[in-house]
């Protein structure tokens, strides 16, 4: 499994299905079903805690951003948009930090003879 699931999109199913038929095979269905659970919850935890919190962090921004984005992406745009969703909340975050940073506060009182 670790080898298939550098393969996107269908890597981890695809050597998922394969531990799990050997083990169907080899073992029987109650070990089959034991695999498939594993397989399953391995999967979910990496792709809804891990993937975030590492993409989170390279990306410098909040996890919880990371998941919503990819949510918005995939609903918006199905897979294409689970692509870009992370480069492209990590650009407007960039961008938004940048413009807050160069954008003189309006609340400030400049004194004249300060200079």
């Amino acid at each position: 499994m670790f080898i298939g699931a550098f393969v996107p999109i269908v890597g981890a199913f695809a050597s998922g299905t394969v531990a799990v038929l050997v083990a169907l095979v080899d073992e029987g269905p109650l070990v089959a079903l034991l695999m498939l659970a594993g397989v399953v919850a391995i999967q979910q935890i990496e792709a809804h805690v891990l993937q975030p919190f590492v993409l989170g962090k390279l990306v410098a921004v909040h996890p919880l951003g990371i998941v919503l984005a990819l949510t918005a992406g995939v609903l918006l745009a199905g897979v294409v948009g689970a692509l870009i969703a992370a480069p492209l909340v990590a650009v407007v975050n960039v961008v938004a930090n940048h413009l807050a940073r160069t954008v003189p506060n309006s609340q400030q009182t400049v004194d004249p003879g300060s200079d």
